[in-house]
């Protein structure tokens, strides 16, 4: 099996916000983390806690959750990167939550360079990256040997990593 994955880059021209301003976006709390872990359980093809609860307090990284109706509904990630910042992942229920997610994930940008690396197949990830002025830069594949754990591909807006296999 192949996934493409393209990174999208750029300064963001439009539609910043601030984790404040968000609706429903606030910055993760360590009351937070066994529902983030679930959460990223759903969205990734393997169980992962170790990483995520130490991905999620890494040095330099932002990590923002949206609450609705009492319920995590999207998590994401803006960290520090040799060329830029990145985010990642960006793991959202809907498109409004990935937009809110997305705007205070860029609002952290404080105007510099921000890369996100989105599915290709994503169509709506791919839209939300070039309405803030991002675009492609370069494509990879992720390839997978034996059978892959289903999870859900409609709430990946933004991989975690390539950098690490």
């Amino acid at each position: 099996m192949r996934r493409e994955t393209f990174r999208f880059g750029g300064v963001p021209t439009a539609g910043a916000a601030t984790a404040a301003t968000a609706s429903g976006v606030r910055g993760a709390q360590v009351a937070d983390l066994e529902a983030v872990i679930a959460y990223d359980s759903g969205c990734h093809p393997a169980e992962r806690p170790r990483f995520v609860e130490s991905w999620l307090g890494g040095a330099g990284h932002r990590a923002l959750v949206r609450v609705v109706d009492g319920r995590l509904t999207g998590y994401g990630v803006i960290r520090p990167a040799a060329d830029s910042l990145r985010i990642g992942p960006l793991f959202a229920d809907t498109p409004d939550d990935a937009r809110a997610l997305f705007a205070a994930l860029i609002g952290e940008s404080g105007g510099r360079r921000v890369c996100a690396d989105i599915p290709e197949t994503h169509k709506m990830a791919v839209a939300l990256a070039e309405e803030h002025g991002l675009t492609p830069s370069f494509e990879t594949a992720r390839m997978y040997t034996g059978p892959v754990r289903p999870y859900a591909t409609d709430r990946v807006y933004a991989v975690t990593t390539l950098e690490l296999g």
